[in-house]
């Protein structure tokens, strides 16, 4: 229910009123004062559509096992009953995205620490053991200095050399680079332009020995790369693959992820407009009807995909049983929404299969679309 700061006065024409009168009688101006801090408008926002009533408890058993019942009760006018659509969708995003977010970072964060543990075992087990025998170091004592060198280098910028042998070392990493390329481009036949998409023309390897290396500025690792004139867009694109490159894969992906929400909430009209397109004949069939069932559909979705996610990452072990939980949400999630096209459009089976054959596919190629683009534009403000 909507919280009203009621008045005694009309903030607009300035008539009385009793406390009964959600609008003035004499101008039609809403009783409600609004000129509150920001700090009472947003508790307005969580306690108007995140709160949990006993509407949402009713609205609980018909959204899992009757699908499309609850479109059908608010377009026919039953809402006070049950709970909003938006207010469902706000509440079960929010616990989805949360956990996509948290599982995306963990997943990232095991790779890398993989990728760390493999690399250092294979670098170990290459070193000669009579040569560490004599220097006194076994493979745990190397593995230790190791992980201390790294630990210095990520925390405080530790370095063994200064600042001029590093800024030698990035050039004479660059000429080297220059120089095997020119040699293999006499085998290869392969000449690089610097009207080259400028992605292929940044020396990446460079960018990855210095990653840690906080006593080497952004500056002058772009400065290191050589890459003479540049347009706006271009230069954009190198310095961003610098600051990306540099920055931990967790805060990267978790920024992505996080622009996920707002994505989704762009698609879900769009989402509508398919279905308003395909059922264009049923003249009864206003737009406001398929964004409700567009927040019913994707709120379902994200109830059970969230719980697949949970399931994957917090409590089976087994990687061979994971991919289950998932097959089975995505068999659920599907055959939900299949049988919610039927009730709310009401249609024969063969038109109504056939729809939703054709609104899953143009949907996921917008979903493809969209999620490039989110990704290219998180990357390019990050």
């Amino acid at each position: 229910m909507k919280i009203r700061r009621k008045t005694n006065n009309c903030l607009n024409c300035g008539a009385s009123l009793d406390g009964i009168y959600n609008y003035c009688p004499k101008c039609g101006q809403e009783n409600n004062d609004n000129n509150v801090s920001f700090r009472t408008l947003l508790g307005d926002f969580f306690n108007t559509y995140l709160a949990i009533d006993s509407r949402f408890g009713k609205s609980i058993k018909p959204f899992l096992i009757k699908p499309g019942w609850l479109t059908n009760k608010y377009i026919e006018g039953k809402r006070v009953s049950y709970a909003h659509p938006v207010r469902l969708y706000l509440i079960i995003s929010i616990f989805y995205f949360f956990i996509v977010s948290k599982v995306g970072q963990n997943m990232i964060a095991e790779e890398d620490n993989e990728v760390i543990t493999t690399n250092t075992k294979k670098e170990i087990s290459a070193t000669d053991s009579l040569e560490l025998a004599k220097l006194g170091l076994t493979a745990d004592s190397l593995q230790r200095l190791r992980d201390k060198k790294n630990y210095l280098k990520n925390k405080t910028g530790y370095s063994d050399t200064d600042e001029n042998v590093k800024s030698d070392s990035i050039q004479h990493s660059r000429t080297s680079k220059d120089k095997r390329s020119k040699s293999s481009e006499g085998l290869m036949n392969i000449e690089t332009e610097d009207d080259d998409f400028i992605l292929d023309r940044i020396d990446f390897e460079l960018l990855d020995k210095y990653k840690y290396d906080k006593e080497v500025s952004n500056d002058q690792l772009f400065d290191s790369l050589q890459l003479k004139e540049l347009t706006f867009w271009d230069e954009l694109l190198a310095r961003q693959s610098i600051r990306v490159v540099r920055s931990d894969k967790e805060v990267v992906a978790g920024f992505i992820l996080k622009n996920l929400p707002l994505m989704m909430l762009i698609l879900i009209p769009l989402f509508a407009l398919i279905l308003k397109i395909l059922y264009i004949r049923q003249k009864d069939q206003l737009y406001i009807k398929h964004i409700i069932h567009a927040l019913h559909l994707h709120s379902f979705a994200y109830f059970f995909y969230g719980i697949s996610l949970i399931l994957i990452s917090m409590i089976i072990e087994n990687e061979d049983y994971r991919v289950l939980p998932f097959a089975i949400s995505f068999i659920l999630v599907t055959l939900y929404a299949l049988f919610s096209f039927k009730r709310v459009y009401q249609q024969k089976w063969m038109k109504t299969i056939a729809k939703f054959l054709m609104t899953g596919s143009i949907y996921i190629v917008f979903i493809f679309i969209f999620f490039i683009a989110e990704m290219i534009i998180s990357l390019l403000i990050y």
